[in-house]
């Protein structure tokens, strides 16, 4: 079977597959390193100049598919591994949280939730279909439980490793660790931890403690796509990418020590904390959760959407 036309099978037989999730979600950069290699392939030289837009139709998506697979299969590159945005994930609600809303917000509110409601069991069919929720056999796909993203045995997986990673990268915040962070963040969010620990006092010594949970970490939105589209299946792992919403509602603490050890900021008090991070995994690439970014109540997202 030729890729194109496996890749025609795949952008017909599940909606996580089609065209449009390809140039919505990933990268011009892509294409373009996969024109590159095609247009190499067939006039056997470099090509100095290649166009770096995405494709706007399926024909030529299929075509940019065609050539990444041909690339995945010749080289050691992992071409699915590219960045991708932030999908359609957002805080639900039955009202709007925007300062003097207008029943114009309230009724966008109360319609994407249950619109959000509706894509978190088609993505949660989807990854039980792959049997990919961590620590947890999926016996049928055919279950209630797709209906439950917020609770339920099939999130407990997602919310532990999203715990082990809250904490973790909150410890590596407080302690200045730049290498826990760049493996443990991503995207907007690594950018912006990373300028806020680069730009404080060295000399200054944080601390920060986890007192506790006010409740479980909480999933609120969840997507997920096929993101390894290659020929063979991925050596370990799913195909899937996925990302969560999830609330975190601690109590916690941060005290700022200068060089003489005098707290200088901070308390040792436990103060409530409700954050609402976005984390992302790969199925086939080897490592923890990360977080990717962060949303807020007060504001509106445009986000990217999987058709």
């Amino acid at each position: 079977m030729s890729s194109l036309r496996f890749a025609s099978l795949v952008l017909s037989s599940s909606s996580r597959c089609r065209a449009s999730t390809l140039r919505d979600t990933v990268r011009p950069s892509l294409y373009a390193l996969a024109r590159d290699f095609q247009h190499s392939a067939v006039n056997h030289r470099t090509v100095s100049k290649v166009q770096t837009k995405p494709p706007t139709n399926d024909e030529e998506t299929l075509k940019a598919l065609d050539a990444l697979q041909a690339l995945a299969h010749k080289t050691n590159i992992d071409v699915w591994n590219q960045p991708i945005d932030t999908l359609d994930l957002i805080i639900p609600s039955w009202h709007s949280k925007r300062s003097q809303a207008s029943i114009v917000d309230h009724c966008k509110a109360f319609f994407q939730s249950q619109l959000n409601w509706m894509r978190n069991a088609q993505s949660m069919f989807l990854i039980a279909k792959e049997n990919a929720f961590p620590g947890i056999q999926v016996k049928s796909r055919w279950s209630p439980q797709i209906f439950r993203a917020k609770k339920g045995p099939w999130m407990d997986g997602i919310g532990r490793e999203a715990s082990e990673a809250y904490t973790v990268v909150n410890k590596a915040v407080a302690a200045g660790d730049i290498k826990t962070l760049r493996k443990h963040t991503s995207d907007s969010y690594k950018d912006t931890i990373l300028k806020r620990v680069q730009a404080r006092d060295k000399n200054h010594l944080h601390i920060w403690k986890l007192h506790g949970q006010n409740a479980p970490p909480q999933v609120l939105s969840i997507r997920s796509f096929v993101g390894h589209m290659g020929i063979k299946d991925p050596l370990q792992g799913h195909r899937l990418v996925i990302q969560a919403l999830v609330k975190f509602d601690t109590n916690q603490s941060l005290q700022v020590f200068n060089c003489r050890g005098k707290v200088i900021g901070g308390s040792d008090e436990p103060k409530r904390v409700v954050e609402y991070l976005v984390l992302q995994k790969r199925g086939w690439v080897p490592g923890p959760w990360i977080i990717r970014d962060q949303l807020y109540e007060s504001l509106d997202t445009k986000l990217i959407r999987i058709q």
